[in-house]
């Protein structure tokens, strides 16, 4: 299942296949031809750095109203409730806080980093505001306790100002960029975004974020954190499953992994991107097998959300490990159970039903399987792949029990 209730965005009907890998596809588009996977995990550099002393001196605001000469104060009023259900006896307390600030009319309303709120209000004099020179503002408790640094980035000079910008107030910036209308706030926002995303830690905590906006920065941001998580798809957390048990199980844990959060869409194009890299068909077994096991656990976490024509898209796009015919094997025998138990083995194409049942066969074939061990590896698929899967094992045994026959007569004659 998504997360915030995000299923039915998800979903696109009963679609072809083409429509549907062309709908999935139409809004992340890379903007490259081919990208280069991360085979080892970037550094990102994620350093706080501080105003220098001399521009710590400019944000006057924090002085004593005489001392700074203010000629303006903003309030901001919040609502807050403790949660004191845990303590026996005692309810919640609920309470109203108002934090006054001494600020500066030439510092509100003019310069690159004016605030288009206060413009707008000092210069037309006919708010209520301008009889007693206070702004008060009703903002939520999470947004009121970054207003500080709201005021400093206004103070700071503008080649120090998005210094102050960090992971844990940017959303906050954000917010009171919009709502005190500060351009160069919102775009200095989105820069830093678009370097911190740069992060795979920290995709899904954006994807989260900024995956319902609609405006068009906050999709640049989605197209964004689409493209890093296919340069770092080798480091993207599986989801958990044990393979034996029932094709759709996985572990009650994996809220940690990024691909809870990912929309078929992102998943899409994460996998078609990473395959379009220069670099993909020189990956090793495991590292394909890695991104199978994404796939895989996706499947397994999502298949409520999901349909045939998503199953097939997503499957297009992976290779099997047939350097390892064990690894190869195993991951075909997963994606066949979920074929089954989620019922779309009915709708999915003949060529990738082929692949998956010869990946599967050459394993078997290999003889590590009793009889009965044949059975319980076999008891999650449907009756036509085990019968297909059976043929193709004996016929590949065969081939490999005449191979000896064929290179004995070649030394005869």
């Amino acid at each position: 299942m998504a997360e915030d209730g995000n299923v039915s965005d998800w979903s696109i009907g009963s679609s072809s296949e083409e429509d549907v890998i062309d709908h999935l596809l139409s809004d992340y588009d890379s903007e490259e031809d081919s990208i280069s996977l991360h085979l080892e995990k970037p550094i990102i550099d994620d350093s706080f750095h501080e105003l220098s002393d001399e521009s710590k001196q400019l944000l006057t605001w924090r002085l004593d109203k005489d001392e700074s000469f203010s000629d303006w104060t903003i309030e901001t009023h919040y609502d807050w409730e403790l949660n004191l259900e845990f303590m026996k006896g005692e309810q919640n307390k609920k309470g109203r806080e108002v934090k006054t600030y001494h600020v500066h009319r030439n510092i509100l309303a003019t310069g690159p980093k004016k605030s288009g709120y206060f413009e707008a209000l000092l210069k037309s004099g006919q708010f209520s505001e301008s009889s007693n020179s206070t702004s008060v503002v009703e903002l939520p408790s999470g947004i009121t306790h970054d207003f500080d640094d709201f005021l400093d980035y206004l103070y700071a000079p503008p080649s120090e100002c998005k210094r102050l910008i960090h992971r844990y107030n940017h959303s906050s910036l954000l917010h009171l960029a919009k709502y005190f209308l500060v351009p160069r706030l919102l775009e200095d926002v989105y820069d830093f975004i678009k370097k911190d995303i740069q992060d795979i830690d920290y995709v899904k905590e954006y994807l989260i974020e900024f995956g319902n906006a609609v405006d068009d920065e906050a999709k640049k941001i989605i197209r964004l954190a689409a493209s890093v998580c296919a340069t770092n798809i080798l480091h993207i957390k599986p989801i958990g499953y044990i393979s034996d048990s029932h094709p759709l199980a996985h572990h009650n844990n994996n809220e940690s992994s990024l691909l809870t959060s990912l929309s078929p869409a992102i998943f899409l194009h994460i996998i078609t991107e990473a395959r379009m890299s220069k670099d993909f068909t020189n990956l090793s077994a495991d590292n394909e097998g890695h991104i199978c096991r994404l796939a895989i656990g996706y499947f397994k976490f999502h298949h409520s959300s999901l349909n045939s024509n998503y199953f097939v898209a997503i499957v297009s796009e992976l290779y099997l490990p047939f350097r390892d015919i064990v690894m190869a094997g195993t991951l075909a025998r997963s994606l066949l159970e979920i074929m089954n138990a989620t019922g779309w083995e009915k709708d999915v194409r003949k060529d990738i039903k082929q692949y998956l049942t010869t990946a599967l066969s050459k394993y078997i074939s290999m003889g590590y399987h009793t009889t009965d061990g044949i059975f319980k590896f076999t008891q999650f698929l449907s009756k036509r792949v085990v019968s297909d899967l059976l043929t193709e094992a004996l016929n590949a045994k065969k081939e490999l029990e005449d191979r000896p026959n064929e290179s004995s007569d070649s030394d005869s004659n």
